[in-house]
């Protein structure tokens, strides 16, 4: 049987301000109990229909900055046995026992975000943030909780991603992905000839880890062509 994800953002409140999030409104705004127990339903009805299961990835903001959050995720593990969680580090590293609870509820993921190495990934956030990240994600790893690694990829920091695999990889990441940055500043956006030469870098660089069992890179629409350009067959990419 198939999934069907669901994206959630559930609170505008965050500890972060990066420099290119969409969100431009970090006030007390959050989902009422009341709404989670209709959202749930429509999803699990929706399911139904359609004949498949679903799985549900909490954002925001950060998830856990939402008063209730705890109580979401027990009622969302209800409904879906893929739960997973797009955070930050802060609050595994704050406050420990939330591993142990995220272990006992059964996650099925933890994505962090890691935007570069040190310098650029703290100018993104703020310093000391990047130590926070590596931090978190072995944690999770040493815990058997697998993590995502994502990072927002600009004109700032692409030429770093090669070795942002690599460093998360290092630390345990179950998968190292990425995404274009979405955002009206044309200075953060990476010019199109020199953005498909960056695709293609990534994914030569990737087959190795692949060729230790990684999963392949997906999430970028545009890595169809160059997966077509380099022989790679039966990838199926998403966006």
């Amino acid at each position: 049987m198939g999934k069907f994800y669901f994206q959630w953002h559930i609170t505008n409140k965050c500890n972060n301000r990066c420099s290119h999030c969409y969100q431009d409104d970090y006030s007390q705004i959050e989902v009422s109990m009341d709404m989670v127990d209709n959202i749930l339903d429509d999803i699990k009805k929706f399911c139904e229909v359609i004949e498949c299961e679903p799985k549900i990835g909490f954002v925001g903001g950060d998830p856990f900055r939402h008063s209730r959050f705890k109580e979401i995720l027990e009622k969302s593990r209800m409904v879906s046995n893929d739960i997973n969680i797009l955070g930050n580090p802060e609050v595994l590293l704050d406050n420990p026992s939330i591993i142990d609870y995220l272990k006992k509820i059964g996650i099925n993921s933890y994505q962090l975000s890691l935007d570069g190495l040190k310098d650029t990934h703290d100018s993104i956030r703020y310093r000391g943030s990047y130590d926070k990240t590596l931090k978190a994600i072995q944690l999770l790893s040493e815990n058997g909780i697998n993590v995502a690694v994502m990072s927002t990829v600009t004109t700032n920091n692409y030429k770093e991603m090669k070795e942002v695999m690599d460093v998360a990889y290092s630390k345990g990441a179950m998968c190292w992905t990425f995404s274009r940055c979405v955002t009206d500043n044309k200075s953060l956006l990476i010019d199109t000839k020199e953005y498909m030469r960056f695709l293609e870098d990534i994914v030569r660089k990737h087959k190795y880890y692949e060729n230790l069992g990684k999963q392949p890179l997906v999430k970028e629409p545009l890595l169809s062509l160059v997966y077509k350009k380099l022989g790679y067959k039966n990838i199926q990419v998403w966006g």
